[in-house]
Order: structure tokens, then C-alpha cells, then sequence
């Protein structure tokens, strides 16, 4: 065996279904002829590595076991300052739900360490973004981008409308503060639903609120299928998900076309769990067009910033989760929207009213357009 990047990554995805079923068969050791240095690298860019080290743990090459190691070190501040916002939150009486990250860890894998160090990712119902923008501002965190100011500005409105997160950073720890769990409105719950259903998981000791688990399998799903499932951790949650018989005693609606796929994906990817019920076995057939694309998109190199030069490309791409996920076609006019005036086009706008701000952020969207694309034809030359 060579160390194509095909064959690389068929020994990642070997050595993760063995993670996947860890009480069965013999110990995972790594193949001939696959150098570990090609293997390490192949694990970190698919973003597996703490779930293989804490279910495979010694099998594996020491580079990926390190990796692990300074991932978990790393998740420590971030775990502090998860429960200092939780406080601060639950002080200003405003309810909060973490999903992603460490939460999704401890509840899919049981391990809070499992997916590894990332931000911190928290929802809170559409009227408390101001309060909780508040208490993370008075908390002593940024905003890392551009965004329009809380406050009457037409631009704040349209921004509140057409996105659904924004990112604070302070220190080391970057929040990714949510008023919809998905950018499109009607392909998931929205916050009192998913906060009836809510489970608690424990993180270094103390409960947090997260999603139930049917909502976790069915965000983790939309989730993967928006990155048109480029990493194989996203599809290794949704197996565990999957395989878990308390997210289908938990089941109230039908997956959508996009959350399906992604489950196909994963039971072709990494093995049918035993005893699934018959959607999984019917999303494992109907998944076959998309695994060949799949496997196109994890062999490519991450995306350089050469690329990010298109105006509207980072619109485009999420058309097609939109087309599987059936949503309503005012979602497909809110994409648009987004693109067309994205937040910091709007930040600076202080008019309350639409017929004089829309204009303006418009007039400036096309000068930033033109600026990029006058930019680019220069490299060129």
C-alpha cells in the first residue's frame, strides 16, 4: 500500500470505524506501508483526532496522541470561561444552550475532550441577543468582525433578520453567540422548542444545557451537510448520534433531505449501526449520488484565500444544503440578502428607516465589489 491521499484517508476512515465499534474485535493498528507522519496529517485536516486518540489511545502513532494531548490542554481555559458566561448568563436571566464543541463532545461521545479544542458556540432566543450582547460586552468580550451596533438602526434590524450568529473573542476563547441554530428559519426549531427538549450534559464536572438528542443528531446532520460534509469529524458525530436508541425515542418529525443525506453518508462511511431504525437504512441507499462528490471534497486542500476573492462565492455554496433541506423560498431570497448586504456593510448605518439606509449599504457593497474586482485584474496582469 502507497501514501496517496485515497489511500490515506480510506486508513482514517478504517481506523475511525474501529473507534466507532472499540469493544469489538482485535486492538487497530495502522497499515503497511502507510507512514504515520501521512496518517497524523490526514487525521488533524479531517479533524478526528480526540475521537480516535480517546477511543483507539495507545494503537496510534505518538505525533497523533501529542496532538490530542495540546488540544486538551488548550480546551481547559475555554471550559473555565464556558462557566464563567454560563453564570453571567443565568445572572441577567437570560437562558442559554450550548451546542457544538465540548457539549456535543460529552454528549455523543461521552467524553467532553472527544472533538477536540474549538469555540465556544451558545444560543440564546432571538429577544435576549441585546441582553447577552450586553453581558459579554461588560464581561470583557469583542467583537471580532465588523457588526452593526444593538440598538433602533435600520442596520441592526436587517442584520438581526438576515444572519444568525455573530463572534466575540476575548483572550483565547472565541464565542460564536446564535439567535437561530441554522441561517435558515424554518429548517430547525427555534429556541423554545429546543430549549422543552433540552438535556444536560456534564462539562469538567458541571451541568450545562445543550440540545436533546434527536435535535443534536438533526443540527450535527444540517451542520455536515452545509460543509458538504468535508470533514469526517461532523460525520463521525452524527454516527454516534445515530447509533444512540435515546436520540430515536426522542424522534417528533421527519429528517429533512439534507439531514438524510448526511446520514447515509455516515452509515456508508463508517458502517450501519446495529439495530438502526429503517430511515438510516433508507438514507444509506438514497445517499450513493453524493458519496463520490464526498469523497472530492476531503481530499481537497483547504481553501486558500485566492479563492475568496469571488463576491457572492461563500452564497453560492450554501445554495445546495438549501436545495436538500427543501426549505422555503424566502430562505433562498434571505441568502441573497446576506450577500448582498453582509454585516459590515451595514455597521456603520445609524438611519432607522429602510428607504435611506438600504441604499447606502447597497451604493457600498457595489464600490467594495468593484474595488475587489479591479484588485484581482491587476494580479492578474
Amino acid at each position: 500500500m502507497g501514501n496517496s491521499p485515497e489511500q490515506v484517508l480510506a486508513v482514517v476512515q478504517d481506523a475511525l470505524r474501529r473507534a466507532l465499534a472499540s469493544q469489538h474485535g482485535s486492538p487497530w493498528t495502522l497499515a503497511p506501508g502507510i507512514s504515520e507522519r501521512a496518517f497524523a496529517q490526514a487525521v488533524q485536516r479531517q479533524r478526528v483526532t480526540s475521537q480516535l486518540v480517546t477511543r483507539l489511545g495507545d494503537t496510534l502513532p505518538a505525533e497523533v496522541r501529542a496532538h490530542h494531548a495540546a488540544l486538551t490542554t488548550a480546551s481547559d481555559g475555554t471550559a473555565r470561561d464556558l462557566h464563567q458566561v454560563l453564570e453571567l448568563f443565568t445572572a441577567a436571566g437570560v437562558r442559554v444552550l450550548v451546542f457544538k464543541g465540548m457539549a456535543l463532545a460529552a454528549q455523543a461521545w461521552g467524553d467532553e475532550t472527544a472533538r477536540g479544542f474549538g469555540d465556544l458556540d451558545l444560543l440564546v432566543s432571538p429577544p435576549d441577543l441585546e441582553r447577552a450582547h450586553h453581558v459579554l460586552r461588560e464581561a470583557g468580550w469583542r467583537t471580532s468582525n465588523v457588526y452593526p451596533t444593538p440598538g433602533p438602526s435600520w442596520g441592526w434590524r436587517q442584520f438581526c433578520r438576515s444572519e444568525c450568529e455573530m463572534t466575540f473573542q476575548r483572550g483565547r476563547t472565541d464565542i460564536d453567540l446564535h439567535w437561530h441554530a441554522l441561517p435558515a428559519r424554518g429548517a430547525f426549531p427555534e429556541f423554545e422548542e429546543l430549549w422543552a427538549r433540552r438535556e444536560n450534559v456534564n462539562i469538567r464536572g458541571r451541568r450545562v444545557p445543550t440540545f436533546g438528542f434527536f435535535d443534536a443528531l438533526a443540527h450535527s446532520a444540517s451542520h455536515s451537510a452545509k460543509d458538504h460534509w468535508r470533514w469526517l469529524r461532523g460525520i463521525a458525530d452524527v454516527h454516534r448520534l445515530m447509533s444512540d436508541p435515546r436520540t430515536w425515542a426522542a424522534a417528533d418529525r421527519p429528517l429533512r433531505g439534507d439531514q438524510l443525506l448526511t446520514l447515509g453518508v455516515a452509515a456508508q462511511l463508517l458502517g450501519i449501526p446495529d439495530g438502526s431504525p429503517r430511515v438510516v437504512i433508507d438514507a444509506a441507499r438514497a445517499c450513493q449520488r453524493v458519496l463520490p462528490r464526498v469523497q472530492i471534497v476531503q481530499l481537497m486542500p483547504e481553501r486558500s484565500s485566492a479563492q475568496d476573492w469571488v463576491p457572492g462565492r461563500g452564497t453560492l455554496e450554501t445554495m445546495t444544503p438549501l436545495w436538500h433541506a427543501r426549505v422555503r423560498p424566502q430562505e433562498f431570497v434571505r441568502r441573497l440578502s446576506s450577500s448582498a448586504m453582509p454585516p459590515w456593510a451595514l455597521a456603520e448605518e445609524t438611519s432607522v428607516h429602510a428607504y435611506t439606509a438600504a441604499p447606502r449599504v447597497l451604493l457600498l457593497r457595489a464600490s467594495e465589489v468593484g474595488r475587489r474586482i479591479r484588485q484581482r485584474g491587476l494580479r492578474l496582469l
